[in-house]
């Protein structure tokens, strides 16, 4: 998580620059075609923003859920013969399996 924020701040850091050299670059090539370029350029980077940041909470909740079931896993690797001799094998392959099924539907 911690990457992402960089990237992110770099990115807010280096918009702007972007930016003003890119309108600058079109108004010397096309002088007034420069409105429909700063359109099409807020739009693209309104949308790449809401996508990164959709993208960002869909990976939270997956890592999440795979966190929680691998946590299961090892907990069944490691007493594996205390869960054969109580005979608990069956009810925590269930929970084990429910876990999956939660990880796989936020894939």
């Amino acid at each position: 998580a911690n990457v992402d924020i960089i990237w992110i701040v770099l990115d807010a850091w280096l918009f702007p620059f972007q930016f003003v050299s890119t309108l600058l670059l079109l108004y010397h090539q096309v002088h007034s075609a420069v409105i429909p370029g700063l359109a099409v350029i807020v739009v693209a980077k309104t949308a790449c923003f809401a996508l990164l940041a959709s993208d960002g909470l869909l990976r939270d909740r997956q890592l999440a859920a795979k966190d929680r079931r691998l946590g299961l896993c090892t907990e069944s690797f490691s007493d594996i013969r205390t869960l054969q001799m109580l005979g608990w094998g069956p009810p925590f392959m269930d929970q084990m399996l429910s876990a999956r099924e939660g990880e796989l539907r936020l894939a």
